[in-house]
């Protein structure tokens, strides 16, 4: 068990390795995967994007999520034993050997993409990515690069110690020397994605391959002379061909081989496949018995099968994977969530389940506000590109009924506010004369009639937000962003400023206080804006991703979400922005906290988080190593009772556990060197263990199974 030493500052320095933000949906998680492995019928690992890595202990009833200590896509995982097991991704090669309850970041020396990893033995183990390959013989500790020839390396297999083979791109390459030397033998012209062996001499590689007109390459070879040579047993171009991106066999006769919706069996050694489809994206297979099989792939999906792939049943779940656009949360409580595809989301008890509320309508939803928890507006608009028609929707009752307030054939809706249960405003755009125009609607009677309000030189708006009954701030885009003002409700609107790129969302905590974030649409870049005399001036701050959302706690404490995952946070009323550790690589559209420590961020894939600490430390936070001063935790994994031990006997230290979103779930007393604790009790999952002894706390984690 790693262990570590934290200097007490305020309060205690809680997950701070990105175990900051939990799944509300999908659930487990809804990063993708790229890689599912299992030791034996009930222990496996699946991992995947945004540092992602889950465990399983009896197959698949559940799945807990691990602490990685990496934001990089984890693309392989191998493991040797029961406890120990490498992953890898990006340029990062990580160890764990405690069954994951740590893992350790070793250094690649490459600054190359990590594509595949594999160990024969407990100690030999080999890397390889696009154009070299790595290998270990102390299990893991070092990594030396062999010479291999230029290619992009796509999967590693080796039979034994010195006896493997690499895929790549039209090319599979053989050493019998441990990667000192490599013979190369073509195929075809195709991408091999993965390669395996069933014993020493029978072998499969799969792949395939993409045309510019959409049709897909499914591709199967075989060998049974150790990879001398290679026969080809599906080779296709059809629309109902898929390109395989993983293999995997349980004996000599039975196996499967999965890409996008499709699902190939064999049941007699490769000669022949059958083909089975599914609504999912699949990218990785494991077969770790004759008839158990477990699949993994996008937004999280894990499905298995006890029959040999006749039936399969799913270990995740979503409400669904239609992506968020924005949240509204009334009280802590009730909160709602509104999705492309006329999916509303709703919450009675604070994210722990999302139902979707029924509206009778299809339209794309972009905002949703709701000023108590039974009045509540939605927006939304139908079509793609030049948009068919636009709608506001309320609910006098929490979403149980709906009734139309407005239509129309010519605008798009982005963003809706209202200053009071009359007052309200949505900002969109019109199309008019072959432009795109600012639009704004207006409504004095609860939403039923509007006015239409054209801002004077006004692009695309996206985003409309009022501090008062009279000021008002609407900003967008279209060569260049811009921020309107209004004084009086909205009579008239002028620009106040303008800025590069888009602009896409607007806060104020005061009157004076605001800030609005945006970036180039193509999310290279990003900027925050912030005012502190009204709008008056606005100075910027300059980021690496565009930004969708932001939201403030109260005058100090604010978020601002957007691609790739990216999340800052400010305590300082926006004087300084920190990023946090990403918690998924989705667009994040959506950011809001009902107090200064319980958020949600939301977007694409149906992605919901919550955070009951304040989302946690911000990313260049690190863990210190502890001193002598250690604290042990064993057997761990375990499933009923812990033993806590330190080095040093401490005088009345204060012990206490902790879930992963920082509630504390025990709390006692410790004046001995070691201390049972009973946890049958826990739900299965990760938890942390903190010791406070004088002016310092003592860290730890453990995995309940």
């Amino acid at each position: 068990m790693k262990q570590f030493l934290i200097i007490l500052i305020g309060l205690f320095a809680l997950n701070v390795a990105n175990a900051q933000w939990t799944w509300q949906n999908p659930l487990p998680q809804g990063n993708s995967l790229s890689c599912i492995k299992f030791s034996d019928n009930l222990t496996g690992y699946a991992v995947g994007a945004s540092g992602t890595i889950l465990k399983t202990t009896d197959g698949g009833g559940h799945w807990i999520s691990l602490v990685s200590g990496t934001s990089e896509y984890l693309n392989s995982i191998c493991m040797t034993d029961a406890i120990t097991a490498h992953a890898v991704g990006g340029d990062v090669i990580l160890k764990t050997t405690d069954g994951g309850a740590t893992w350790q970041q070793y250094d690649s020396g490459t600054a190359n993409y990590l594509s595949s990893v594999f160990f024969p033995t407990p100690d030999t183990g080999y890397v390889v990515g696009p154009d070299f390959m790595l290998k270990t013989t102390d299990g893991g500790s070092t990594w030396n690069s062999l010479p291999v020839s230029g290619g992009w390396y796509q999967s590693v297999y080796f039979t034994s110690s010195d006896t493997g083979f690499i895929s790549g791109i039209g090319t599979v390459y053989k050493t019998v020397d441990g990667g000192a030397t490599w013979t190369s033998t073509w195929l075809e012209s195709a991408i091999f994605s993965s390669i395996t062996f069933t014993d020493a001499n029978t072998g499969f590689i799969v792949g395939g391959d993409l045309s510019s007109s959409g049709q897909q390459q499914c591709v199967i070879y075989k060998t049974t002379n150790c990879g001398d040579t290679w026969t080809m047993k599906v080779s296709e171009w059809s629309d109902s061909a898929r390109q395989m991106s993983e293999v995997s066999f349980s004996g000599l006769l039975n196996g499967m081989a999965v890409g996008g919706d499709c699902i190939m069996k064999t049941t007699n050694g490769g000669e022949t496949w059958s083909r089975h489809y599914q609504p999912d994206n699949f990218y990785s297979v494991d077969i770790p018995a004759s008839d158990i099989a477990y699949i993994a792939g996008s937004s999280g999906t894990i499905i298995k099968t006890l029959n040999g792939g006749s039936t399969w049943n799913y270990q995740s779940s979503n409400v669904t994977l239609n992506n968020v656009n924005s949240l509204s949360f009334p009280d802590a409580m009730t909160g709602f969530a509104a999705c492309d595809g006329g999916i509303l989301l709703k919450t009675t008890n604070g994210g722990a389940q999302w139902m979707p509320v029924p509206t009778e309508v299809t339209a794309n939803f972009t905002d949703v506000f709701f000023p108590d928890p039974l009045l509540g507006y939605v927006i939304g608009n139908y079509g793609e590109g030049f948009v068919d028609s636009c709608i506001i929707l309320k609910t006098t009752n929490g979403g149980l009924s709906w009734a139309v307030q407005y239509s129309d054939t010519s605008y798009f809706l982005s963003s809706v506010f209202f200053t009071d249960a009359a007052t309200g405003y949505v900002a969109g755009e019109g199309f008019s004369n072959g432009f795109w125009e600012g639009r704004i609607l207006k409504t004095t009677n609860g939403g039923s009639s509007w006015t239409v309000q054209v801002p004077e030189n006004a692009g695309s708006l996206s985003v409309v937000f009022f501090t008062d009954a009279d000021t008002g701030y609407a900003a967008g885009g279209t060569e260049n962003g811009f921020i309107l003002k209004t004084t009086n409700g909205g009579n008239s609107w002028s620009i106040v400023q303008t800025v590069s790129g888009w602009l896409y969302d607007i806060y104020f905590t005061d009157a004076n206080n605001g800030y609005a974030v945006g970036g180039e649409p193509s999310g290279t870049s990003g900027k925050i804006f912030r005012t502190q005399n009204g709008g008056n001036t606005w100075n910027s701050y300059t980021t690496p991703e565009c930004l969708k959302s932001v939201f403030f706690s109260d005058r100090n404490n604010g978020y601002t979400v957007g691609y790739s995952g990216t999340m800052l946070k400010t305590k300082n009323g926006g004087a300084t922005w920190h990023e946090l550790p990403a918690v998924t690589n989705y667009k994040l559209n959506a950011v809001f906290f009902t107090d200064s420590v319980t958020g949600y961020i939301a977007g694409f894939g149906g992605s919901i988080l919550k955070t009951e600490n304040g989302g946690g430390f911000p990313a260049e936070v690190n863990e210190k190593p502890a001193s002598a001063a250690s604290l042990k935790i064993y057997p761990n994994p375990s499933s009923d009772q812990l033993t806590i031990e330190t080095s040093a006997i401490p005088t009345k230290s204060q012990l206490s556990i902790f879930n992963v979103t920082g509630q504390e779930l025990l709390k006692q007393t410790v004046t001995e060197s070691s201390t049972k604790v009973d946890i049958s009790k826990l739900p299965y999952g990760v938890y942390f263990v903190n010791l406070l002894r004088d002016k310092t706390v003592l860290v730890g984690k453990f995995i309940k199974q």
